[in-house]
């Protein structure tokens, strides 16, 4: 719904309340009100009545942002208590919300100018960049501090094991990220500002997850390094604060209550290293390469079949939830009337209270309309749709 003046009267009252929102909040309560009396009168009526309105459109698709990144918190949380049972350390959990912090709020700096003058960003798109940037930054953590955690185990000092990280699962996160940005950056091409938007928001939060990652991480530790290694009782101790202890053996720095940076520590009997099943599994696939080819080729399978029933959609339709009664009521009139051409409610607000009083304005009204109505429908016939648009 657009006013005279050119004004989206539905998203300003969303945000906003202007001069021309009560009357739209006076027509959707009435509405809604009339819905709920006859539903209280006639309970047993087939007919079946659904309030639909794109300011409820709107709100709904908000409710479900927020719904997505409610549950994006939630497993947040249970990601969490996997990681820190994967490192072994509690403490290092807070390099990896230092991460996700870096990484969501500059992907937002970058992604506000791009939807200010670049192109329109899609509502969806900061939930799904938020979502990226936050498995990305967990997966390039654990890749980073389990080796970390690794070459401080064998004996070596903070700055040789921060080395020996960065060379080896260095090269992993920026092959990976990589590859990632570029899978997300091939988006782009596709003429539709949904897609594109989100592909540009997703591959600059990959992007920021490498570079933060192979920067923010490495400096924490090196800043705090008897804070992040002191891993006794899974680093729910005072070691390593002003409040703790730091102690030292015979055998030299004890990695257990934080070590320093360039002493390596002293392992007596050092125990060999236990082959990972990941190890064993990924052996077991390179020797059994045709059998995994034809198992990954099955399971190509339903989705090819899936992509064979694929329908290109350029509407709201995608954003909103899928039970939601203003979603179904949406689909009953889109299916009802063209799908390129829903039924058009225009609400005309008369510049005063005596103006919609007089005769003149109403007539001057319902003319317009008319000329409104048969403009409309020779364009329509004239690109070979047949459609009446009446008032």
């Amino acid at each position: 719904l657009v006013s005279c003046y050119g004004h989206a009267v539905y998203a300003e009252c969303l945000y906003k309340n202007d001069w021309f929102c009560e009357p739209v909040g006076e027509l959707l309560e009435s509405w809604e009100g009339y819905r709920q009396e006859r539903i209280r009168d006639l309970p047993d009526s087939p007919v079946d009545l659904t309030c639909f309105s794109e300011l409820g459109l709107r709100e709904e698709i908000l409710m479900g942002i927020e719904w997505s990144m409610a549950l994006s918190t939630v497993a947040t949380f249970f990601a969490f208590i996997v990681l820190a049972i994967m490192l072994r350390n509690f403490r290092q959990l807070h390099l990896v919300l230092l991460n996700i912090g870096a990484v969501g709020g500059t992907t937002l700096l970058i992604m506000y100018p791009v939807a200010c003058y670049v192109m329109d960003v899609c509502v969806g798109a900061p939930p799904l960049f938020i979502g990226v940037g936050l498995a990305m930054s967990i997966d390039y953590s654990l890749f980073l501090l389990t080796r970390f955690n690794e070459e401080r185990l064998d004996g070596r000092s903070i700055t040789q094991s921060l080395e020996i990280a960065l060379a080896t699962q260095g090269h992993t996160i920026v092959v990976s990220g990589a590859t990632l940005a570029l899978c997300f950056t091939s988006m782009l091409v596709l003429p539709t500002s949904t897609i594109t938007s989100m592909a540009a928001g997703a591959a600059t939060a990959v992007l920021q997850s490498v570079l933060v990652s192979l920067s923010l991480t490495p400096a924490l530790l090196l800043t705090m390094p008897r804070f992040f290694t002191a891993d006794r009782m899974l680093g729910l101790t005072l070691d390593g604060t002003p409040f703790g202890t730091y102690r030292r053996a015979s055998s030299g720095t004890v990695a257990q209550f934080g070590a320093t940076i360039d002493r390596p520590t002293i392992i007596e009997n050092p125990q060999p290293k236990k082959e990972s099943i990941w190890a064993h599994v990924g052996r077991c696939s390179q020797r059994g390469a045709p059998v995994m080819f034809l198992f990954l080729a099955l399971v190509m399978v339903p989705f090819a079949m899936a992509l064979t029933r694929f329908s290109y959609v350029e509407d709201l339709t995608p954003l909103m939830q899928t039970t939601h009664p203003t979603t179904k009521a949406f689909l009953k009139i889109r299916d009802v009337y063209l799908p390129d051409l829903p039924p058009l409610q225009l609400l005309i607000v008369a510049p005063s209270q005596s103006a919609m009083a007089s005769r003149e304005w109403s007539l001057a009204t319902c003319h317009m309309l008319q000329d409104l109505a048969t403009k409309v429908t020779d364009r329509m016939h004239e690109e070979g749709h047949d459609y009446t648009m009446t008032t």
